[in-house]
């Protein structure tokens, strides 16, 4: 990995980083920003039933965001902005599936006001909660994860958590960077009750075949993808990114398991978004047999 990070950190960030400031001054980021700001975001409602799902979880609601990519380049993504936005959704549980910042442009000390200022306004009755994507490793895994800390957001390395919903619980696990290699899902539910469903959270959706093969999630949430970010009348989405080709925008059936695929909020290798709008998903769970 280390080889992996040196080409990306001394060729590619400074070659993404002259087109970054070149864009910012050229008459096309003024619209391009336009299609970040918390405005243009989607919330997209997806009601997602549960086999077994206990009568107490019934309604629970689950609001997700991804791939925000702080510092790439467009100042287009208001985080503070964003945060008022989940927040006003008022769901029980707030997850964030990877990818905060952008390699090519995020301090590597960690000293950015735009991150502290998006995660601690974050605010939900059952916690809010987060795994990494690859650019948080790239653009310096310790930065990201002591900003995290600082606000009060609950990082999920390969382990999990018990929400309580009555008498009732759901898992709620979180696998590290699959892309990388640091995923390890045995981990993440060694610790899960007993019957209790189970939500995994992984940045990367293609780790959804390796997730089913498990046989006790219920549901995974990913980003990663964005969509594709571009998607062109006639062909798809553009499939740009390893881990992120196979499932790359919304709702699956992996197995005996659902996929829930995010396309994310900000933008990154291209500062480009074409018929993938930014999003925010609400997911409402309920029982096999509830309406």
């Amino acid at each position: 990995m280390s080889e992996h990070l040196h080409f990306w950190g001394r060729v590619y960030r400074p070659l993404v980083r002259r087109f970054g400031r070149w864009y910012r001054s050229s008459r096309y980021s003024e619209s391009y920003a336009a299609t970040l700001q918390p405005g243009c975001l989607v919330v997209h409602q997806q009601c997602i039933k549960l086999p077994g799902l206990p009568a107490e979880l019934h309604g629970l609601r689950i609001a997700q965001f991804s791939d925000l990519h702080l510092g790439c380049f467009v100042r287009g993504v208001d985080g503070a902005q964003v945060a008022a936005q989940l927040n006003a959704l008022q769901a029980d549980v707030i997850v964030f599936t990877g990818d905060l910042v952008d390699f090519t442009s995020y301090p590597r000390n960690g000293s950015s006001p735009d991150i502290d200022t998006t995660l601690n306004a974050l605010h939900a009755r059952l916690g809010v909660f987060a795994v990494l994507g690859n650019h948080d490793y790239f653009a310096g895994e310790d930065a990201v994860t002591a900003a995290l800390a600082r606000s009060g957001v609950r990082l999920l390395r390969n382990s999990g958590a018990a929400l309580q919903a009555g008498g009732s619980q759901l898992w709620l696990a979180g696998v590290d960077c699959a892309q990388l290699g640091f995923a390890n899902l045995h981990a993440a539910l060694a610790a899960a009750p007993a019957r209790a469903p189970v939500v995994l959270l992984a940045h990367e959706p293609d780790y959804a075949d390796e997730a089913a093969r498990d046989g006790r999630i219920a549901l995974q949430l990913s980003g990663h993808s964005h969509g594709g970010q571009l998607r062109i009348a006639g062909l798809g989405p553009v499939k740009h990114t390893r881990m992120g080709r196979k499932y790359v925008l919304g709702q699956y059936r992996v197995g005996g398991m659902w996929l829930y695929v995010n396309p994310g909020v900000g933008a990154a290798m291209l500062p480009l978004r074409r018929n993938c709008p930014p999003e925010i998903t609400v997911i409402t769970l309920t029982g096999e047999n509830r309406v």
